[in-house]
């Protein structure tokens, strides 16, 4: 499509094809607001982007939930097809059909999130209660890992008052795009929130560092993997206890957090699901390594176990959830009810692909993902 008029025809055709009343007046004020807002873009460009965003959404369904919850959406930057709905909740278009999804006696996230949005920037909801409540719809337990704009504004402040404090300006200026960055506010709030270990302003400052001297400042992520390290490697350790990074990881960085993190209880895992006991010996690292990185993934990446598929709030990141029964273990040992049953618990591991773009594409269900699947995490137990 490389004339506005062909573009124009099918915008027509896309309009026209939808039934819904309210929809087809919703996407139309969607078009025409992105056609009179070209900023630097040329009109065939803007187009090129609208259709990009509509054919990437189940349109007639997206613009009847924006009628009936009286919401507004544009894209949110003049930059790629992020959507923004309600100036307050940012996200690429195909993540969207996930959120219409609907199990039997509930409403559909999509119609409650829009709903939420927008009740909050009319006046609504106090922001206490509304944080609240849009929290619970994008952090669903299993589910999406979204955040919405006030979040992040909350966690930014949270960032600033607490645990910049021992940061040069300099440091803290590599967090300064967090607010345009959704994804890596989600994952940068899960670590320093955990509330498994009190984070302070000391840890923050040594993960810097850290992050400074393995040359990653730059990557968000990268230094939430080094606030991972740090709190686990509060006393001074070396981070040489293991072999080299491992190819199913993203970075090494991650591919060692995970394992200080979690190897121990994998390994212990595997022995009783595989050998039926533990091993004399305390393990090496090496063999937690092995179990970590080779024998357990084995186990649970299979295609059997592939229980849900997200696409991350920004589109370009597809996440497979993987689940098995496993023995539960405490302290090394087989936990058994009272008729001498060993009981059972849930296993998850996590992948993730990535999108692969196709230079001045328009029709985003034809870029393929990647083959190059990696690991995001395992062993996450559920009772």
């Amino acid at each position: 499509m490389d004339n506005e008029e062909n573009q124009q025809q099918h915008l027509d055709a896309k309009g026209a094809a939808i039934e819904h009343e309210g929809a087809k007046a919703k996407y139309w004020e969607f078009v025409e607001n992105a056609q009179n807002s070209c900023g630097e873009n040329t009109i065939i460009d803007q187009n090129g982007r609208i259709i990009r965003a509509v054919t990437s959404m189940v349109a007639e369904r997206v613009f009847e939930v924006v009628a009936n919850t009286e919401s507004t959406v544009r894209f949110a930057n003049g930059e790629d097809i992020i959507s923004h709905f309600n100036e307050e909740f940012r996200v690429h278009p195909s993540a969207l059909e996930q959120m219409d999804q609907i199990a039997e006696g509930e409403e559909r996230d999509l119609q409650q999130v829009l709903q939420v949005t927008k009740d909050f920037k009319v006046g609504q909801h106090q922001i206490d209660k509304y944080l609240t409540k849009v929290g619970d719809l994008l952090n669903r337990k299993d589910g999406y890992r979204f955040i919405s704009d006030t979040e992040i504004n909350e966690f930014v402040e949270m960032l600033s008052g607490n645990f910049f404090i021992d940061l040069t300006n300099e440091q803290r200026y590599y967090f300064h795009h967090l607010n345009r960055s959704p994804e890596e506010a989600y994952r940068l709030r899960t670590v320093v929130k955990d509330t498994s270990y009190n984070f302070n302003s000391k840890t923050m400052q040594a993960a810097v560092k850290l992050a400074e001297k393995r040359g990653v400042t730059d990557d968000l992520r990268e230094i939430a993997n080094c606030i991972e390290i740090i709190k686990i490697y509060v006393i001074n350790k070396l981070i040489n206890g293991y072999p080299g990074g491992t190819k199913k990881y993203d970075s090494d960085l991650a591919a060692y957090y995970h394992t200080e993190k979690h190897g121990k209880d994998t390994f212990e895992v595997y022995q009783w699901m595989i050998r039926r006991q533990m091993p004399e010996n305390p393990p090496t690292p090496g063999d937690i390594y092995e179990i970590y990185h080779q024998k357990m993934p084995e186990e649970i990446i299979r295609e059997n176990n592939r229980k849900r598929t997200i696409i991350e709030q920004y589109g370009q990141t597809k996440k497979y959830t993987y689940k098995m029964n496993v023995p539960k273990i405490k302290n090394g040992k087989l936990v058994r009810d009272s008729e001498g049953k060993t009981l059972q618990m849930v296993y998850q591991g996590f992948t993730v692909f990535k999108r692969t773009p196709i230079p001045n594409n328009w029709n985003y269900e034809n870029e393929p993902w990647s083959d190059d699947e990696k690991m995001a995490s395992h062993f996450c137990p559920k009772k």
